[in-house]
């Protein structure tokens, strides 16, 4: 057992813990540790960037997971020879509820940790990373489809595909750069029994550059200028064999908000949109039914679901799961296991290098963080 730090962690609000700035990385130590302890991790939700009319590039992200008691995160990084960076961790995954660290600290091997497990990261010169995941299934043989291990064997790095956000923002000042970057790295991803979690990244940076990364079969694939994702594949080669989407009407509402968000605040607006809420604010609990998966047919692909012929069929199951859920208590909606939390809602302008986080759905629990 690593020695527990006997010291009350600095709290930014309520949940929310100030990591402390690094000076210095154990990528080594801390990539083993991870693939032994925390190989298991799985999150992400909607991201949307855009360069508004005043020639600055946002970029809006929510992370919806299930209710929980563990803290959140900021850490910086400050090493010499390497990009500064602030970024988000929410180590659901870590077992350390939010009063055990405010009562014992933050372990040795958590401190060591923290750094790497940030999903959200912009550094100095105003590139964004952020993680997000798809989901892959076993085949009948009991082989997994859209597994990453081998991506790149002959690559000079290997590691876990969370890690990511950290290292493109030390190593990486554009998109141009970090896309490069991805492809020295040979990916691994978390496994779980029954599925995997494959990851794929929103990039964007301070000179109008953004774009989403999937990784897949063996592959690195870059969607230049492309605004949005949630949780399934858009590279259509990869898309044209997943059978299970999550997140298709999420989708739906960023890619047609998009083209009206001119500000942060309309960032964070258009966001609200896929949020679902949790219980400390009732009177937001409601579904938002665009946020609602959509029950697949297999042929239906992405094409298909954001076709505008097909929006009948579509809204049709749409407004069923709406009028069911909406129909039901608080309680009777957790009890489905379909309730969840918004941990937090960033919006990060690459150009002014700020990032502002707003933790739980609670507009008084903001944090403006930059450089």
């Amino acid at each position: 057992m690593m020695e527990v730090i006997k010291m009350k962690p600095t709290v930014l609000l309520d949940r929310v813990i100030d990591g402390g700035t690094y000076t210095s990385l154990d990528f080594e130590k801390v990539n083993q540790l991870i693939k032994e302890k925390y190989d298991f991790w799985g999150g992400g939700c909607t991201a949307v960037a855009k360069t508004i009319e005043n020639g600055d590039t946002i970029v809006g992200r929510n992370l919806d997971l299930f209710i929980s008691d563990k803290p959140a995160y900021i850490c910086r990084t400050k090493v010499e020879g390497e990009y500064e960076t602030i970024g988000v961790s929410y180590t659901n995954m870590s077992g350390t509820s939010y009063a055990d660290v405010l009562e014992n600290g933050i372990s040795e091997e958590m401190k060591l940790c923290l750094p790497y497990l940030c999903i959200d990261v912009l550094n100095e010169k105003g590139l964004y990373c952020e993680v997000n995941m798809r989901t892959g299934e076993y085949y009948p043989d009991g082989t997994l489809k859209y597994v990453c291990d081998g991506t790149n064997p002959k690559a000079e790095i290997r590691t876990v595909a969370f890690i990511i956000p950290r290292l493109v923002c030390q190593k990486c000042a554009t998109v141009k750069e970090a896309v490069e970057y991805l492809k020295t790295i040979d990916f691994y991803t978390p496994k779980a029994p029954g599925f995997t979690w494959n990851f794929c990244f929103q990039l964007a940076d301070a000179n109008g550059d953004y774009g989403v990364v999937e990784i897949a079969d063996n592959e690195i694939s870059f969607l230049p200028q492309h605004p949005a994702h949630t949780n399934f594949y858009i590279t259509q080669k990869f898309a044209d064999k997943e059978e299970y989407k999550i997140g298709l009407g999420r989708y739906e509402v960023v890619m047609e908000g998009v083209e009206a968000v001119n500000s942060e605040e309309d960032m964070f607006e258009l966001i609200d949109k896929v949020t679902y809420y949790q219980s400390y604010f009732p009177e937001k609990c409601k579904y938002d039914p665009r946020s609602e998966n959509i029950t697949l047919k297999p042929y239906w692909t992405t094409d298909y679901v954001l076709a505008e012929a097909n929006r009948e069929e579509i809204f049709a199951k749409i407004n069923e799961n709406k009028n069911l859920l909406n129909s039901m208590t608080r309680e009777e909606i957790e009890a489905t296991g379909k309730y969840w939390q918004t941990v937090f809602t960033t919006v990060a302008n690459c150009n002014k290098k700020t990032m502002r986080v707003r933790f739980f759905e609670d507009d008084s629990r903001v944090l403006d963080l930059t450089f």
